[in-house]
């Protein structure tokens, strides 16, 4: 995060004529339940020996690693089994060690249901049941804009076809409220790990606690579950899903803040005061003589 026309000055240090250690993994991007694939990495750049460890997952990008023994080589086969009616996610991924550098290739696979006939190089249209791994942060505010959240993601696996709905409490046990939405075409960049990456930011945020969520869903064909309410009446569509909660602490960077409206006051009026530390505090009113006119808390 920056200010509106910053500009940088930077210096890149590095031995002159050797390119930094770079893999890159070929192989298939979809199967069908069973079938062995084989995946193949590429390394360019670097000095020194060079050794290969390859891991997989069976859920997708994010889930837990297992240590691929029988593949020590540039090139692993692997078979993922898929036993239901729904497409499913796996991945591959090599760690390459040369000399003193490292560098990690991963690769998303597309497991077919077994007999569906869709894998290798005959994909087709098929559910996925595969639930997208998404990972919610929130990022500080910059100084200027010190009542607001800014929310950032990341996305692996199955990407939502639709949007993701940015969901607002301030309260823990109070319901979701929607704040706005996010289409998931509108990535604002993609990582080393071609993971789509988020943002949005939440404005005219009361001091205190808050807390965000997103809810998201694959397709409007992904399934058989009924729609869930997000709040005001409003519905993500079948098989939504939701993210863990994030905090953002929205802070006062003053002793204390008062206002009173309307002004001028004619029959009645509204004060608010905030202070930021918990203390004890008396508010009293005076009118513009200097006369004590009551005492509000």
């Amino acid at each position: 995060m920056h200010k509106r026309n910053g500009s940088f000055e930077y210096t890149v240090i590095g031995e002159p004529g050797t390119p930094p250690l770079e893999a890159t993994l070929s192989g298939p991007s979809t199967l069908e339940s069973g079938e062995i694939g084989t995946w193949t990495a590429s390394v360019s750049g670097g000095t020194g020996s060079i050794s290969y460890d390859w891991d997989s997952a069976d859920s997708g990008i994010g889930s837990t690693w297992k240590d691929e023994n029988s593949c020590t080589g540039s090139s692993c086969s692997r078979a993922f089994f898929n036993d239901e009616e729904y497409l499913h996610n796996a991945s591959v991924r090599v760690i390459v060690t040369k000399g003193t550098e490292t560098d990690t290739a991963t690769a998303s696979v597309s497991v077919y249901p077994s007999g569906s006939g869709c894998g290798g190089s005959d994909p087709c249209t098929f559910p996925s049941k595969a639930k997208p791994q998404v990972s919610l942060k929130t990022i500080q505010p910059p100084d200027q804009a010190p009542e607001s959240a800014h929310l950032a993601w990341t996305v692996r696996g199955a990407v939502p076809t639709s949007a993701f709905t940015v969901q607002h409490r301030a309260d823990s046990t109070g319901a979701w409220t929607t704040l706005g939405t996010v289409e998931a075409a509108d990535s604002v960049r993609a990582d080393t790990s071609a993971a789509p990456t988020y943002r949005y930011e939440a404005t005219d945020l009361k001091i205190g606690t808050h807390q965000f969520r997103l809810a998201y869903e694959p397709s409007a064909e992904a399934g058989d579950a009924p729609a869930q309410t997000l709040g005001d009446g409003e519905q993500a569509g079948p098989r939504a899903w939701t993210s863990e909660p994030v905090e953002a602490q929205i802070e006062m960077k003053e002793a204390y803040r008062l206002s009173a409206y309307p002004n001028p006051v004619r029959e009645r009026a509204t004060v608010e005061l905030a202070v930021q530390e918990q203390q004890d505090v008396t508010a009293r009113v005076y009118d513009v003589l200097g006369r004590r006119v009551g005492t509000l808390h």
